[in-house]
């Protein structure tokens, strides 16, 4: 969820340090990659997570009851407001995070770009 949403709000801080956590969690490089292109490489438990936070996040009036019972039946009640709680979480982090300018740490710069091999954050990564 953070990932996605953090991608969908463009913050450099966020999506940089996700990818460092993200791979210490031990999520395949190969996933990651085809994250950032397109949602094949998710579950459908993943999916249905990532499609909320995603509309959540760029439109919060947009969410309807329909999306919210699919929420709670992948997840159940609590595990959809956990759903809900992390991106707004999320949400708060790339604001605050970006709004102060932080720099990125070595480390994760360096797993960004061994896992994506670009520089799209490189102007930004370090103060």
């Amino acid at each position: 969820i953070s990932f996605a949403v953090s991608m969908v709000n463009g913050c450099r801080y966020c999506t940089v340090h996700q990818v460092l956590g993200l791979r210490r969690l031990g999520v395949d490089v190969t996933k990651l990659v085809a994250m950032k292109k397109d949602d094949s490489a998710l579950t459908s438990r993943e999916l249905t997570a990532v499609e909320f936070a995603r509309k959540l996040t760029k439109s919060p009036i947009s969410t309807t009851e329909s999306d919210f019972a699919q929420l709670k039946k992948e997840f159940g009640d609590q595990g959809a407001i956990e759903v809900i709680m992390q991106t707004g979480s999320f949400a708060f982090m790339n604001r605050f995070t970006d709004g102060l300018r932080l720099p990125s740490e070595d480390e994760a710069i360096k797993v960004y770009q061994e896992t994506y091999g670009d520089g799209k954050y490189k102007s930004d990564w370090k103060k």
